[in-house]
């Protein structure tokens, strides 16, 4: 294990996969995030009253919802993603869940709103779609030949929680009624030669998270039979999804008034870039990470929830506390870090080579550290450049690599040192925490 964990869901669920495989822990995190979300639905929202109706009654507890889009992506077998990953998602929801929220297997953009409206229930559309190879679907969203030549727009509104009506001639009127779609997909490194630019200036694709996983070392296969400790965990994590499932009414998540400081610096942080820089095919993904900011603090703080807290909790609201955000905002600066490898992909169409140059980066940067004793961020960019011949955003990437795996830190901003050198560390487990954004 390469971090200490947190006593929660998230933390107990990592430690448990962690010691049946050999998948990479940001995807075993990026799973519990999503069971979260999954067992979540409509009976938790966030608080935000820009989003909420004003003029009419019509869903009065509505808030933001807490899905989640998922696409973690790895190399084939080496990375354990249907095998270590996917297949356990499927197993612990459909246990709870049975078959009848899932989205089918060959789901596909051409009967996107008739499979969508197939699970609507009374005025409610709660699916899970869990696929582990994605890629054939971002195939046919290239084709521009068949009448759902808006599936992705669809997609995006559904994403957003709101309803969709359609008129066929066939099928006559299909409805999508408040929606609650959250995916947990899994494709190659290469998935990104698929998608198309206007994919993501229209925003379709600026509304998933990517994950990108590399295997730490492999394991021996385990052909031991679970012990009984891991089976009861494994049934205590299954509880604590029921327990968020089986709730009767909606609570709606606020944040604590030093929570809400913390967001609003940190969106501060990003409507400032956006005014001052060209980010340009990037813009967009960039102003989305508040809102999956209050998504995952959300869903942070409901994995330190007990399952009996959950079961005896009675008030209306639930507040975010400010470990909760400062949580979203750590794991958001490492979507941004993965996503700025998919542009590269996508804009390339090379991924070996991308993973090779982010390589010999790291090591040329840990190389130059130990010759100095604390250099500039920029001067890191410049040098490593000239060597090594990667792009600024491969290096900011191996740069915040190195610096999550504990190699080098920052004790002072947009500065940085081996971690091993600095007299910071001695007192301090994580050193210039506070500097935690400076990287970009």
């Amino acid at each position: 294990m390469s971090r200490k964990l947190m006593n929660d869901f998230i933390g107990r669920y990592i430690a448990l996969l962690y010691a049946i495989t050999d998948a990479p822990e940001e995807f075993q995190e990026a799973a519990a995030l999503f069971l979260i979300s999954a067992a979540a639905g409509l009976k938790w929202v966030f608080r935000s009253i820009p989003e909420t109706p004003i003029f009419t009654n019509k869903h009065q507890n509505r808030g933001k919802t807490l899905n989640l889009w998922i696409i973690i992506m790895g190399i084939t077998r080496i990375t354990r993603k249907s095998t270590g990953v996917i297949s356990h998602v499927e197993d612990i929801l459909k246990d709870i869940f049975g078959e009848q929220p899932f989205l089918s297997k060959d789901f596909t953009p051409e009967y996107l709103v008739k499979e969508l409206a197939n699970k609507t229930l009374g005025f409610e559309t709660y699916c899970i779609w869990i696929r582990d190879e994605i890629s054939g679907f971002f195939e046919q969203l290239r084709r521009r030949d068949s009448y759902m030549t808006t599936a992705d727009a669809v997609l995006s509104t559904i994403y957003d929680g709101f309803d969709y009506i359609k008129g066929t001639i066939t099928r006559g009127k299909e409805s999508i009624l408040r929606p609650y779609l959250t995916c947990f997909l899994a494709s190659t490194e290469f998935l990104p030669t698929l998608f198309q630019k206007l994919q993501i200036r229209l925003g379709f694709l600026n509304r998933f998270i990517f994950v990108i996983g590399k295997r730490k070392a492999r394991k021996p296969l385990r052909v031991r039979s679970l012990t009984e400790s891991e089976r009861s965990e494994a049934e205590h994590l299954k509880e604590f999804l029921k327990a968020l499932i089986n709730k009767r009414h909606t609570t709606v998540m606020t944040m604590s008034e030093d929570a809400k400081q913390r967001y609003d610096v940190f969106e501060m942080q990003i409507e400032n870039r956006l005014e001052t820089e060209n980010l340009g095919i990037k813009e967009g993904y960039w102003g989305n990470l508040p809102n999956f900011t209050i998504r995952l603090s959300c869903l942070y703080r409901l994995s330190r929830m007990t399952v009996e807290e959950i079961r005896n909790h009675r008030e209306d609201t639930l507040s975010v506390d400010l470990q909760d955000v400062e949580r979203a905002i750590e794991y958001v600066w490492k979507v941004w870090g993965w996503f700025e490898e998919v542009i590269e992909v996508m804009l390339s169409g090379k991924s070996t080579e991308t993973r090779r140059l982010r390589d010999k980066s790291k090591e040329f940067i840990v190389s130059m550290l130990k010759d100095e004793d604390l250099v500039e961020g920029s001067n890191i960019v410049e040098v490593t450049s000239n060597e090594t011949g990667a792009s600024d955003p491969t290096i900011y990437n191996a740069l915040r690599e190195l610096r999550d795996e504990r190699v080098v830190c920052s004790p002072k901003y947009k500065f940085y040192k081996l971690k091993e050198d600095c007299k910071n560390c001695e007192s301090h487990s994580i050193c210039g925490s506070s500097n935690k954004d400076s990287i970009e």
